[in-house]
């Protein structure tokens, strides 16, 4: 199965899972890894070449959020038609992937941000993540506030393109 993924806000990159007889075989764009996952009760065991661990992760639509190895990642499954949309020069909005708190606000209204800019830290399972800018333009509103919960969706921070916050 061969899919495109953006994982952390990086461009899309290839990946292909393939199944065999000792488990999977996993291209994550040039790379080639043995892949695994298994699930024992309530708990799933993620292996990579070799090395286990527990894995936790949260599925909403087309995002999915994988803490695994010490690490979250954000994983979005690339629909080459909203590709093309947040190509287009409309206003973007952060919105909170998971219920959380916002544990650090790293921009106000008005700054200029660049696409992979973390626009502020939340706090969802124990886990830490950034909310970063998915392209380049201005802050236009910020949401969220430090310390206050906020639900699945919410819109946390609002840009439009640098040439909207010029008119």
């Amino acid at each position: 199965m061969l899919r495109e993924l953006a994982i952390n806000g990086a461009d899309p990159t290839e990946v292909q899972l393939t199944r065999h007889a000792n488990g999977a075989l996993l291209l994550l764009g040039k790379k080639r890894m043995q892949a695994s996952l298994a699930r024992s009760g309530d708990t799933w065991t993620a292996g990579i070449d070799g090395l286990g661990t527990p894995v936790s992760y949260v599925v909403d639509r087309d995002i999915v959020l994988i803490h695994a190895f010490g690490r979250t990642w954000r994983i979005n499954i690339v629909d080459p038609a909203e590709r093309a949309l947040l190509a287009g020069n409309q206003s973007d909005v952060a919105k909170a992937p998971m219920p959380g708190v916002t544990i650090e606000l790293l921009v106000v209204v008005g700054d200029e941000v660049t696409a992979g800019q973390a626009l502020l830290i939340i706090e969802s399972m124990k886990m830490q993540m950034e909310i970063k800018a998915s392209r380049d333009g201005t802050v236009e509103q910020i949401n969220a506030r430090k310390g206050e919960s906020f639900a699945l969706g919410t819109p946390l921070v609002t840009l439009v393109s640098l040439d909207e916050a010029e008119a």
